[in-house]
């Protein structure tokens, strides 16, 4: 039932997008009337600007359709094409808008597009049932909603707005369904029509835009160590995305409502040579981190460090907000499992274990430290108490069959899997002085996505498409202004003129 979910989400994107190319080009933004639906408390919305989009292809600047298409599944190719004889009934100049929002315990995506014919529309999803099995559920008119077969997929409309709606979760179609009815029916004073940062945000100039409540998103994925350390600490964040011949431009808006002084400037912390690095990622760890017990600690990427929740609150004095995430080449080590389980007479489980390799890009977390001896000092107690013994000035850790080292020297404090980093500090190059992060893609997120079934179930093609197109990206250090800090970022595509 996933499978049917995931196609009509796509669908729908898809048939918006393939409808959208026509001579629209005399408009100017406006804040999408159809994001009435979207709830106050959404964490994530992603926008699409068709018309801009649609410009797009036909100027060439973005990758080509056939190329995409290549990717899709043939139920959603078979949709397109009748989308195209039938029509969709959508409004192909408005914006298509994603978002995703939490509800108690449960969260859910939905997608809102806007309607110019609603019953042009249900002669689309007439179509539709002659492939999937839709229920119509019970609801006053012209409210319309559908479960499709016995997922938790629903989709509904009213007169001026269509919504999809999936949980991110175990809800059931009965609860999702009462959700989509409750967001069709609200009016803008209920939505994020009333957040003036997003209303801002929504009135950019741009391809395609994210906008996102931190807060929102922190307590909707508590355990998430990575977006942890993105989003703590700010309001607002927002990204507008702009196609252009051979590379990919954007900005990044952190905006904090109460004005914050700007984190200080700090260099990129390097212990090993540069030819050794494939990318790298500079978070800044605020000083608003530490006013909190166990604050800095939460954040990315200090719990990837192999020390306790006390451990690390001994450290925060000792470290400043330097820190640095880098990538390196690929490695393998071996992994030990469980391959089988037998019994003996007693029925007593015996385990028959078996190794397999796996293989990951080797990454270094970085630290800066003001106090390099006590650090030391510190960090040789504890790993004395463990038995770990200090070899040629690393202490080595195994941790599923991957060897780690933890190294102090040069006032940094350096946790790696890569062999080559020694821990002392290396001059990097000047080019990398301005950047905040620089990845080459087609290095490592092949072997990344290729392990993502959900991804790579949808689209197929998408580790591929990844690394023969995307050739570099790159972010500017931030630079301040009042209460935001506005970073640019660039994506170079490859064999694009």
């Amino acid at each position: 039932m996933k499978r049917f979910g995931r196609i009509v989400v796509i669908s729908l994107l898809i048939t918006t997008a393939g409808a959208m190319l026509i001579w629209y080009f005399f408009f100017g933004r406006e804040i999408p009337a159809h994001a009435r639906c979207i709830p106050t408390n959404a964490m994530a919305i992603i926008t699409l600007n068709t018309k801009q989009l649609a410009r797009d292809h036909f100027s060439n600047k973005h990758l080509s359709p056939s190329e995409i298409e290549k990717m899709l599944p043939p139920e959603i190719r078979m949709l397109m094409d009748e989308a195209e004889k039938t029509g969709t009934g959508i409004n192909c100049t408005a914006d298509v808008l994603a978002f995703m929002y939490q509800s108690g315990d449960a969260a859910f995506i939905g997608v809102s597009l806007s309607l110019k014919d609603a019953d042009k529309f249900s002669g689309y999803i007439d179509q539709l049932s002659k492939h999937y099995v839709l229920h119509e559920m019970k609801y006053e008119q012209p409210l319309r909603l559908f479960q499709v077969d016995t997922s938790s997929l629903i989709f509904g409309w009213t007169n001026d707005l269509a919504l999809l709606l999936y949980p991110f979760g175990n809800s059931d179609a009965q609860t999702t369904a009462s959700q989509c009815a409750t967001l069709l029916r609200q009016d803008q004073t209920q939505s994020v029509l009333t957040n003036e940062n997003f209303t801002k945000h929504a009135l950019k100039d741009f391809d395609a835009a994210a906008w996102f409540q931190p807060a929102k998103m922190i307590s909707f994925l508590e355990s998430s160590r990575l977006f942890r350390g993105i989003l703590y600490d700010s309001d607002f964040i927002d990204f507008t995305v702009d196609f252009q011949p051979g590379e990919i431009l954007a900005r990044r808006t952190i905006t904090w409502e109460k004005k914050s002084d700007p984190p200080a400037e700090m260099p990129l912390l390097l212990p090993c040579n540069p030819e050794d690095i494939t990318g790298f990622w500079q978070p800044v760890l605020r000083e608003a981190d530490k006013k909190e017990k166990y604050r800095f600690g939460k954040s990315s990427p200090v719990l990837e460090l192999p020390f306790s929740a006390d451990e690390i609150e001994q450290l925060q004095s000792l470290m400043n907000n330097n820190s640095t995430v880098l990538l390196h080449d690929t490695i393998s080590y071996p992994v030990a499992y469980i391959q089988s389980y037998t019994y003996d007479d007693k029925l007593t489980p015996l385990a028959t274990e078996a190794t397999r390799i796996e293989t990951e890009n080797g990454r270094s977390w970085c630290f800066g430290l003001k106090d390099e001896f006590r650090a030391r000092e510190l960090i040789a107690g504890w790993m004395k108490a463990d038995s770990i013994p200090e070899i040629n000035g690393a202490w080595e850790i195994k941790q599923n069959g991957k060897i780690m080292r933890l190294i102090v020297a040069d006032k940094m404090l350096t946790w790696t899997s890569w062999h080559g980093t020694d821990g002392y500090a290396h001059a990097f190059p000047h080019e990398w002085k301005k950047l905040d992060l620089l990845l080459y893609p087609g290095n490592y997120l092949e072997n990344f996505f290729g392990k993502q079934e959900y991804v790579t179930g949808i689209f197929k093609g998408l580790p591929e498409l990844v690394s023969h197109n995307f050739s570099e990206a790159t972010m500017m250090a931030g630079v301040s202004l009042n209460n935001s800090s506005v970073a640019d970022i660039r994506v170079t595509l490859k064999n694009r003129k």
